[in-house]
């Protein structure tokens, strides 16, 4: 209903347009992070593979429109059936919807990679870009660098930040069968 009372505002009404803009986009946000929100409650989608499939297909549709290239290495078959605590995939979601965000927003890159593997009980994941990277060390307005390590920190995870002028990875590593802390 916000985009269709945008689209019946004559040009002089700019103001309106622009606080109507806000609406719709914090409607759209809040829709999102509870749709996100759902599908981890979900018990029926507790897997490696659909926390995959879902990642893939986020960053898939949100790089579509862009000038970024966007790929992911193969689901490994190890990983098929492999169940998730529920807050190790939530957590995992929101830092890599959070990462891809950033990729699209900052990085002026033209291919941004995700890549998952599992080793014994260690899960890796990786997004990597070739943009013009950033100092993950400099404060800035926002706070998603913060909420990600905050996130990792609470499933016991590493995440690792590595950025230059050739491009940025961020890397997860979250053993899975040990004890979270919170």
């Amino acid at each position: 209903y916000g985009e269709l009372t945008r689209q019946t505002l004559s040009d002089k009404d700019q103001d309106t347009e622009k606080y109507l803009g806000k609406v719709i986009e914090t409607s759209n946000n809040l829709y999102g992070s509870m749709k996100d929100l759902l599908w981890a409650l979900n018990p029926d989608k507790d897997s490696l593979e659909d926390l995959f499939f879902l990642l893939k297909g986020f960053g898939n549709e949100l790089f579509a429109d862009s000038d970024i290239i966007f790929s992911t290495n193969r689901l490994p078959k190890e990983m098929r059936g492999r169940k998730l605590p529920m807050q190790v995939k939530r957590h995992v979601l929101l830092i890599f919807k959070e990462a891809m965000n950033n990729v699209l927003k900052h990085s002026n890159a033209q291919k941004a990679r995700m890549t998952i593997t599992l080793d014994k009980d260690i899960l890796e994941m990786e997004l990597s870009d070739n943009g013009v990277g950033f100092n993950p060390n400099k404060k800035t307005s926002g706070d998603g660098l913060k909420n990600m390590m905050s996130r990792a920190y609470k499933i016991s995870a590493a995440l690792m930040i590595d950025s230059d002028e050739k491009g940025t990875s961020i890397r997860l590593v979250c053993p899975l069968k040990v004890k979270q802390p919170h």
